[in-house]
């Protein structure tokens, strides 16, 4: 069996940042997911995207979210969630999952996506890798 693993590739804009994360389970199936994050703003406590990087999530419980995951470590900044939300403006600082890209800067299905992460994601803890979409050179 192998470790699960995640990729975050992300689309800056100014209104949100988009990404699709990618998570391939232990048995070597694979999940997408689309994610919805505050523009970067300079790692902004509340009010910025999360750095690029290299990060360990962890199962979490919320007060307020519920049942979801944290993204460990990240500079200058804590309570990092990936929680249920389908827009910029549900999050401060954390990442919204969604199964589809909507229409104006946001994703579909938040609660549906979730549930198929806990679900899916069985293990405490996974790393999750985040970069910005670098289009392909000719």
């Amino acid at each position: 069996m192998k470790n699960v693993t995640g990729r975050l590739t992300r689309f800056y804009t100014p209104k949100a940042v988009m990404g699709e994360m990618v998570i391939t389970l232990e048995d070597g199936e694979i999940e997408t997911f689309k994610t919805v994050e505050k523009p970067w703003r300079d790692n902004e406590v509340s009010n910025s995207c999360t750095p690029e990087g290299i990060y360990t999530v962890k199962r979490h419980h919320s007060p307020t979210h519920g049942e979801c995951f944290k993204i460990q470590d990240v500079h200058g900044r804590t309570h990092i969630l990936i929680h249920v939300a389908n827009q910029e403006s549900e999050v401060e600082g954390c990442l919204g999952i969604g199964t589809e890209f909507g229409t104006s800067y946001n994703v579909t299905r938040s609660r549906d996506a979730m549930r198929r992460l806990l679900s899916r994601v069985v293990v405490t803890e996974f790393t999750l890798t985040v970069t910005a979409y670098r289009a392909e050179q000719p």
